[in-house]
């Protein structure tokens, strides 16, 4: 298992904030798991919106996670592979970074084989941690070794899935270097946001069996 992932989000989600710009917060993360459309012709699809926004910001981490040389990879939900064709958000904002030259190609490297709860419905200390997460991930072998790899996921929160994605990737790939790009990172930490779009880079690390993000 990794000690240490590298990663960066692009907007913030208070999921118990009262404010106006914590409801919408979650209005907007509720609209990007479904996948959603905006009534307003100009937003469209709030993925491929939220997309647009983040090459218009121009993050100071941007190069370093996303670009024309990059994989991406998207990190599986929580149910196994494939079952009932369910939506895969991950790769809906990967399709939507490589329409934007995000992105050199999407490959679909990693698959769930058995499912684990949703982090959203769990409390806290019950939430999966990153070894139960490894133990139900499974990397697919490609006919190539990518040198550079960005998992790509439409939150993150503690960040379990993701040292547990980018452990098996490694363990597949050990000389292929992984970061992580989340569209939204949870601020769950903080009563309330005072902006949706918060650009941050960090890290994700292990300790004691559980991860740890260094920016709430």
């Amino acid at each position: 298992m990794l000690s240490r992932l590298e990663f960066s989000s692009f907007l913030a989600y208070s999921p118990r904030g009262a404010s106006e710009v914590s409801r919408r917060s979650q209005s907007i993360l509720r609209s990007i798991k479904r996948d959603e459309v905006d009534p307003n012709p100009n937003v469209g699809s709030l993925i491929a919106f939220a997309v647009r926004r983040l090459l218009e910001a121009k993050p100071s981490f941007l190069g370093e996670f996303l670009g024309p040389e990059v994989i991406l990879v998207p990190v599986p939900g929580s149910a196994p592979t494939g079952v009932n064709d369910a939506l895969w958000v991950a790769r809906r904002i990967c399709e939507e970074l490589l329409k934007q030259g995000l992105g050199a190609a999407r490959l679909e490297s990693l698959e769930r084989v058995h499912r684990v709860p949703k982090s959203a419905w769990s409390s806290p200390d019950s939430r999966p941690t990153p070894e139960e997460h490894f133990e139900s991930l499974r990397a697919r072998r490609e006919l190539y070794s990518p040198l550079c790899v960005t998992l790509v996921d439409d939150v993150v929160t503690q960040g379990s899935t993701a040292l547990a994605a980018a452990s098996r990737l490694t363990e597949a790939f050990p000389s292929v270097e992984v970061r992580l790009f989340a569209l939204v990172r949870t601020r769950g930490l903080v009563s309330e946001i005072d902006s949706i779009v918060d650009p941050v880079a960090g890290t994700i690390e292990l300790r004691n069996g559980r991860a740890w993000r260094d920016q709430p």
